[in-house]
């Protein structure tokens, strides 16, 4: 299942990147995320609980950075597991450059649910994906501007 967007966020580069990278803000601004832990390597673990019909979610998501060009893009690998249950694998490839309102942030990727997580999802998981990375967008860009017009696609 492929991911991908364009957003553009009314602040310069530098900021954004320094916010895809606090944990507070990614707890603030990812749906279902009830926290974000730094982890000594300089990763991150997100917890998350979803609810999909009659399935509550919830797990830990570790998220490795790498290929990372600091304020230009980074590379996301995710994989969270429920005991019994599948879960999920996203690789995401995130460019941020200079737009003249701000940001352009161009991201995609791919997600690969497993076992019943992943069967329950896979019909819908196009459309879960794009809304949640859409609110994630529009998340992030109330964060950074407080106020103004919502993330606007590119």
């Amino acid at each position: 299942m492929k991911a991908e967007g364009k957003n553009i966020i009314s602040a310069p580069p530098a900021k954004v990147w320094a916010a895809l990278h606090d944990p507070a803000v990614l707890r603030q601004t990812l749906p279902s995320c009830y926290d974000v832990i730094s982890r000594p390597d300089g990763n991150f673990e997100a917890l998350i609980a979803h609810k999909l019909g009659p399935i509550q979610i919830q797990m830990g998501v570790m998220v490795d950075l790498t290929d990372i060009v600091t304020n230009e893009q980074m590379q996301l690998s995710c994989h969270g597991r429920m005991r019994g249950m599948g879960g999920l694998e996203m690789d995401l490839l995130v460019h941020l450059a200079e737009h003249p309102t701000g940001t352009q942030v161009t991201y995609q990727g791919t997600l690969k649910p497993k076992g019943i997580i992943g069967r329950a999802i896979r019909s819908q998981s196009s459309t879960l994906v794009m809304r949640a990375s859409n609110r994630f967008m529009q998340n992030l860009a109330q964060h950074l501007r407080k106020a103004g017009p919502q993330t606007q696609p590119a």
